[in-house]
């Protein structure tokens, strides 16, 4: 009797897992192409620092696991980052279905989970160097795992590489947070053997390098906690030798919210512990920096600031605006998504002619080709001689005169809908052009119209 009941037992929980393990495994793709959905809308609204798309494919859904490749395509590169336009960061993602994922049952974690995961950096183009760096291992492979509550826990663990002149050894780094991913986030990491060669006789070596920090998000902008890094069992080398050790670097940071106020107070610690040259100990010391009533968003402001560059195409009949685009990057992608626009807005025209400057950005192959499909002819102004393309200039300057603040835009997203209000809403409609008698070019070209 008591074995049937044991049997009984086993073969009801066998069935709850497996329908527990189906119902979880048809939660994992709605799950990525929402993720996917939410980063793309952000991209729309500017608030990526660069142009990237993220989408996904060869989504292969088993039983007890699912594997696809995530992939985060530049749209337009990154030539800070010497990213050319199109190229991808590609992940290999394995998830395992909970409730109870095996993996986490063979480390004796029997907490039920939506999900666990785990994600590789594939070797391609881009990714090539790091690859290099980690003698062809790959340079970083992260664990995951997903509670039902929206909680999340991830180890990261970095093989040793040499980057030139920096090099280290094996490292993990473990992230836990809830779903607001910066609210109450917990970061711990080590990373071994570090060392920084200064020159061919000259270099410097850490022990370890170690990070503890636990910080959330008050209210979506106030962000709260300490953190402390810590450069362990320093060697400064010359020639061989060993010129000077520190026992320990360390950088404390601490952030509190000002009481019933929109205000952080910031203390920044440095410590510098036990320096000795040769026998001689010199001590130790710490310098300390207090910043009070800190307006996060003014820092946001200042700090996020990066230059964004547009591109517009004027109809020359009555100077209107009818096509225009926003980058970070002034490449060729910027002029063709602004001509694209005018064209289509335009209805397609055949024959008509294009007039510019002669930027790389209009003289590329790219965007000759497109002028070549769509059949305009080009023209440009003449070395050195703005005036040929003064309307375009003038327009520039009333944009810049008119309606850009001297301070700037507090974001990408803020930049594109003020612009286009701007054209759209103002130059476009009602601002008066001398050069359409007084009328604005919404208004001369109807009038035009009218008349035939």
């Amino acid at each position: 009797m008591i074995r049937k009941s044991a049997t009984g037992v086993i073969v009801a929980l066998a069935v709850i897992w497996g329908g527990g393990t189906w119902y979880t495994g048809t939660q994992i793709q709605p799950g990525v192409e929402k993720f996917i959905k939410d980063f793309n809308d952000a991209k729309k609204k500017g608030e990526h620092a660069y142009d990237m798309t993220l989408s996904y494919q060869n989504f292969d859904k088993g039983f007890f696991n699912s594997r696809f490749q995530m992939q985060m395509t530049f749209d337009n590169g990154a030539p800070d980052l010497n990213i050319k336009p199109g190229q991808k960061v590609v992940f290999d993602v394995d998830v395992e279905h909970g409730p109870l994922p095996i993996t986490m049952l063979m480390h004796g974690n029997v907490i039920p989970a939506l999900a666990a995961a785990k994600v590789n950096l594939v070797n391609n183009e881009l990714t090539q160097p790091l690859f290099i760096a980690a003698k062809n291992k790959s340079p970083v492979e992260a664990t995951l795992r997903f509670a039902f509550g929206g909680s999340f826990s991830t180890t990261l663990d970095v093989a040793p590489a040499e980057y030139g002149k920096f090099s280290f050894g094996e490292g993990q780094f473990t992230f836990n947070g809830d779903g607001s991913s910066l609210s109450n986030l917990d970061i711990e990491g080590k990373v071994e053997d570090i060392v920084l060669q200064l020159s061919p006789m000259n270099k410097v070596t850490a022990k370890s390098f170690t990070i503890d920090s636990l910080a959330r998000l008050e209210e979506k902008k106030f962000p709260v906690g300490e953190s402390e890094s810590k450069f362990n069992q320093i060697n400064i080398i010359n020639h061989g030798e060993d010129v000077a050790q520190i026992d320990a670097f360390v950088a404390k940071t601490r952030l509190d919210r000002v009481k019933d106020k929109d205000y952080i107070n910031v203390n920044l610690t440095y410590e510098l512990d036990k320096l000795t040259k040769g026998n001689q100990q010199l001590g130790s010391g710490e310098w300390s920096l207090i910043a009070e009533s800190i307006d996060p968003s003014a820092v946001r402001q200042f700090t996020g600031k990066r230059w964004a560059y547009l591109a517009v195409v004027l109809d020359l009949f009555a100077r209107k605006p009818v096509g225009w685009a926003m980058s970070f990057s002034p490449d060729s992608r910027l002029t063709m998504k602004a001509l694209e626009m005018a064209w289509e807005t335009r209805g397609k025209p055949v024959g008509v002619m294009f007039h510019s400057d002669q930027g790389s950005h209009y003289t590329s192959r790219q965007f000759r080709q497109l002028l070549w499909r769509y059949r305009i002819r080009q023209s440009m102004s003449r070395r050195g001689n703005c005036w040929d393309n003064s309307p375009m200039e003038r327009f520039f300057r009333s944009l810049k005169n008119e309606w850009v603040p001297a301070t700037g835009y507090v974001s990408f997203s803020d930049a594109a809908h003020a612009i286009t209000d701007y054209i759209v809403g103002y130059y476009s409609a009602l601002r008066p052009h001398e050069y359409n008698g007084g009328l604005p070019p919404n208004e001369s070209e109807n009038r035009y119209w009218k008349k035939l």
